[in-house]
Formats: structure tokens, C-alpha cells, sequence
């Protein structure tokens, strides 16, 4: 049986520990994942939980129930809040429920009451996910669809290229109505889409599926007012229509807005998306450039993994454009060379001129074959910033090399030496920019620290590169999350001013970015053992 999640916050320890003992949590469907004693700290177990429903009280330290509310109604629009408070005052009750607090309810409240408000509470969630998941509405919604012209035109448009005139025609005559000159192409794909079988999603049918997911994905594109969402083939597309001068790596209103299509499907659906996001167009006539570098992005999904939001500009910074490949075999083992799949790669190139060991080619046909993908080849490496003297020694001229070379298995060794060497350059070479990336970011901390402010999206817009890159990437290369690595310096720095100056403790909080006294001694203490004070007398 699965349960909601539910996440209880209150700053008297023994309050949550009565409610947790006293309340049949698992026979009335819930399940605590988590508890907290102030807003702050609950955000943090908010953030690893991802719960359906949070009871919390408004009366807390450093963060109180309604800024809590205020954040979770920010960032985590789908999760349940219900506010226990001890002031029968209009007032509050009026902002918590203007924030979308569920219950308002006065202490104390009895066991029987918190079962009764449960109960209550499960049949609101349950109506919740049916209305995103029944069987029928989804039918009866696949039935109507979308308008056949408007999606075949949407779909023209981004596969090539349209001449202007015929483009702005057709986007009057079917009231397509875009607000800016600057567009950018994110594709949502399903990751049980490609799958032979439906293993985790609670859908049967991928058609269902496809629908079910549209159906969230429309919703917030709404609410967010994010663009135009359309579907083509197993995937979705929503064309973003930004703000003026803004870039979709940087749009912070985007990303939210992506993520929150991510994490509700994944909550509703039991299933999980991946979605691309492709490069700034600002002329409608090529935008088929853009979903090109979407449909790129995604391509890294089998080294990033799946339920992940990927900017193709973060993996490929210095790529402005999409190679092209007429035939998919060149296509695959290019994808292969970017990911670094060395046993891939023999694989496809074998393949790729396994299909040529047919036909009746002279040698130098089959060179110049091997030109043609070479030249591709080539052409990835320029666009990765590649140098060149790493493939092959200086001086070496490639068709005097080709020309050395008599027979089939000679040139396939010698195209699988030159693939492996690209490979392994493109891979040194993100190595080093993701180096050079997080000593950017610690040398920007460690400026910065004192700024009360200082958030991962100040970090990211410094280093111009988007939240979910760099939050994934400074946990792989610090493994700790950014929170936790600010959270460590400013302690480390308070130590060293304890111990060398004479300042007052909440002089040396608001030193090192806590401008609230209580709240630094409260994380000092929880990360040290020991209050400031007693730091400074040495009692450690």
C-alpha cells in the first residue's frame, strides 16, 4: 500500500512527539517521512521528502507557519499544508488560507479530531490524483484532442525551415498568439515511452500516458504561463515564449515551471519525465535550430539519467548549432563519440561500414566514404573545442594517411583509432571546464559568504549556467549540496572569529551572513555541538 507523505513541524519537541504517537498514522493512509523544529530547517526536509501534506505550526523561531506556507506555496505548489495555531485571529487565518492552507485549525485539538481531519484530508488527496489519472476522463479528453491543422503546423514548424511570409500567415489564421521575438524549444519526453512495457507508471497504455502527462504539462504551462504546449509523436513540445532580454538557461520563471512539470508528474503518475531544453531562437524562421539542440539534450540522458531537465548549452557550451547527419548510423555513433561510450563506438562503426562490406565499392570509394565521416567527425570536435593535435600527430595530412591505407579492416582500425581519440578529448576536456566551473563557485563563496543573500542562483548567474546543472554537478565534485557547503564555511569563518576577535556572538553571525542572532547560535550549535559562547570558552 502506498501512503501520503507527510512532514510535521513545530518547535516543541514533545508537541510532535505526542501527535506522532498518539495518531494511527499507516491505518489512516499517512506516513511521517520527516519533522522539524523551525520553517528553515523544515524546508530542508521539505526539499528531500518531496511529502504530500504538512502540518505545521504557525507560532515557530526564525521562520513562522506563514512565510513557511509562503515558500511551500511557492515552490512546491502541489503539496497539502494544514496550520495548527493557538491565535483565533482572523488575520492569520486570512493569509494562510489566501496562501492555499487547506485547514486552519485552532489548539488544541484532540487525537479524534486529528483523525477526523485525516480522513478528511485523504479523500481530498485521492480525489486529487483520480482527477489526474481516471481511466475514462483521460479517454473521453484523447478523443477530443488537440485541433489537427493548428498541431500539423506546429509540428512543420519546428521540423524545417518555413518561409517567412507562408509562416506568419498560418500563425493568423490559427490565432497562434506569441508575445515575444524570442522563442526557445523544450520536448518533454516520457521515459516508459521507448520501453517495450508499462513497469512503473499506474497508466496501462502509453497513449493514456502521453495524454495523462499533457494533461499536468498543460496545466502549469497555463498557471506559469510558460508558452505553447503541443504534441508530436511520443514526446511533448512547448514552445516558450520569453521575456524580453531574457535566455532560457537563465529563466528562472522557466525552470520553475519545468520542474514543477517534472516533479508532478512524477507524483501523480508514479512515472517520470525528462525534458529537453534547446537554444535562444529570435527568428521565427529557424526554429527547427532550436528543437534540433532540444532533441540534442536529450540525447545525454543516457549518461545523466533519467527525471532530470537538460540544457544542451551546460554539456555543450561552446556549441551554437546542431550537426545535421543524413544518415542515422553517422548520427549514432557522433551521439556515441559526445557520451564517451568507448564500447559503443567499436560497436557502431562496425555496424556503420558493415553495411558497406556488400556492396560493390572500389577502395577509393570506401575512402571517400570514411572522408564523409571523418569530416562529421571533425566538424563535432571544432564544435567542442576540441584541439586537434590530440587526434592525430602534427602534420599529418589526413588523405595522405587515407591513401596509405589498402584495405577495409586498415581504415575501419584507423576510423575506430580516430573516434576513440575524439572521445577521449571531448571527455578531458569537460573534465576540465567542470573543474574549472566548481573553482569558480567555491572562489565566488568564499567572497561572498557574508552576503545573507547568497543563494545557488546568485552562484549560477556568475557562471552563467542553469540551477539543476549546478546543483547536480557541485554535489558530484564536493558531495555535499551547496546549502550544506555555504552552511560549513560560514561556521568555519565564524570559529576563526570567535577565537581571534572580541566581537558578540551575533556580531560575528551577522559577520558571516546570519544577520538573525538566534538563528546563527541555533545552526552553530547544531553543527558544532556546542553554542558560540561555549566555542569561545572552549568548552567543545
Amino acid at each position: 500500500m502506498d501512503y501520503y507523505k507527510v512532514v510535521l513541524v513545530d518547535d516543541e519537541e514533545e508537541i510532535r512527539r505526542g501527535i506522532i504517537r498518539r495518531i494511527k498514522w499507516e491505518e489512516l493512509g499517512f506516513k511521517i517521512v520527516g519533522e522539524a523544529e523551525n520553517g528553515l530547517e523544515a524546508l530542508e526536509v521539505i526539499e528531500k521528502t518531496l511529502p504530500d501534506l504538512v502540518i505545521a505550526d504557525i507560532k515557530m523561531p526564525f521562520m513562522d507557519g506563514i512565510r513557511l506556507t509562503a515558500e511551500i506555496h511557492d515552490r512546491f505548489p502541489t503539496i497539502k499544508v494544514i496550520i495548527l495555531s493557538g491565535f483565533d485571529d482572523f488575520e492569520y487565518a486570512r493569509e494562510a488560507l489566501k496562501l492555499g492552507v487547506i485547514r486552519y485549525i485552532l489548539k488544541p485539538i484532540n487525537s479524534i479530531e486529528i483523525h477526523t481531519l485525516l480522513r478528511e484530508v485523504k479523500v481530498l488527496l485521492d480525489e486529487e490524483i483520480l482527477s489526474k489519472s481516471n481511466l475514462n476522463t483521460l479517454k473521453q479528453t484523447y478523443k477530443k484532442s488537440l485541433p489537427l491543422l493548428k498541431e500539423r503546423f506546429l509540428n512543420q514548424w519546428i521540423e524545417g525551415y518555413i518561409e517567412r511570409e507562408i509562416l506568419y500567415d498560418n500563425l493568423t489564421e490559427l490565432d497562434i498568439q506569441l508575445e515575444s521575438q524570442a522563442l526557445a524549444v523544450v520536448i518533454i519526453r516520457p521515459d516508459e515511452m521507448n520501453k517495450k512495457e508499462m513497469v512503473h507508471s499506474s497508466i496501462p497504455s502509453k497513449n493514456l500516458l502521453k495524454l495523462a502527462v499533457f494533461n499536468i504539462a498543460d496545466e502549469i504551462t497555463r498557471s506559469e504561463q510558460l508558452g505553447l504546449l503541443f504534441a508530436r509523436k511520443d514526446e511533448l513540445i512547448l514552445l516558450v515564449d520569453l521575456k524580453q532580454g531574457e535566455h532560457p538557461k537563465s529563466s528562472s520563471y522557466l525552470f520553475r515551471g519545468l520542474d514543477q512539470i517534472r516533479s508532478g508528474v512524477k507524483k501523480y503518475l508514479n512515472t517520470t519525465v525528462t525534458i529537453g531544453v534547446g537554444s535562444l531562437c529570435t527568428d521565427y524562421t529557424k526554429l527547427y535550430k532550436s528543437y534540433a539542440d532540444a532533441s540534442s539534450a536529450l540525447d545525454y540522458t543516457i549518461t545523466i539519467g533519467n527525471d532530470k531537465i537538460i540544457y544542451l548549452d551546460d554539456i555543450e557550451p561552446a556549441s551554437h548549432t546542431s550537426t545535421v547527419f543524413e544518415e542515422e548510423d553517422e548520427h549514432t555513433l557522433l551521439t556515441m563519440i559526445k557520451l564517451g561510450q568507448e564500447e559503443k563506438i567499436q560497436d557502431a562503426v562496425d555496424k556503420m561500414l558493415g553495411q558497406l562490406d556488400g556492396e560493390w565499392m572500389a577502395l577509393r570509394e570506401y575512402q571517400i566514404y570514411i572522408v564523409g565521416v571523418l569530416a562529421s567527425i571533425l566538424k563535432l570536435g571544432r564544435s567542442m573545442k576540441v584541439e586537434m593535435n590530440s587526434l592525430l600527430p602534427q602534420d599529418t595530412n589526413l588523405l595522405e594517411a587515407l591513401s596509405r591505407l589498402c584495405t577495409k579492416e586498415e581504415l575501419r582500425e584507423w576510423l575506430t583509432k580516430i573516434c576513440l581519440a575524439m572521445t577521449r578529448s571531448i571527455h578531458d576536456s569537460r573534465k576540465d571546464s567542470k573543474n574549472e566551473l566548481i573553482e569558480k563557485a567555491v572562489e565566488y563563496i568564499h567572497l561572498h559568504y557574508e552576503d545573507e543573500n547568497l543563494s545557488s542562483e546568485a552562484v549560477c548567474q556568475y557562471l552563467h549556467i542553469s540551477t539543476t546543472y549546478f546543483s547536480a554537478l557541485f554535489k558530484k565534485e564536493m558531495d555535499v549540496n551547496f546549502s550544506t557547503y555555504l552552511t560549513q564555511i560560514r561556521i568555519e569563518k565564524a570559529k576563526t572569529l570567535l577565537q581571534t576577535t572580541n566581537k558578540k556572538a551575533a556580531e560575528v553571525g551577522y559577520a558571516v551572513g546570519y544577520p538573525e542572532g538566534h538563528y546563527f547560535s541555533y545552526v552553530f550549535k547544531k553543527i558544532t555541538g556546542c553554542s558560540p559562547t561555549e566555542y569561545r570558552n572552549g568548552k567543545i
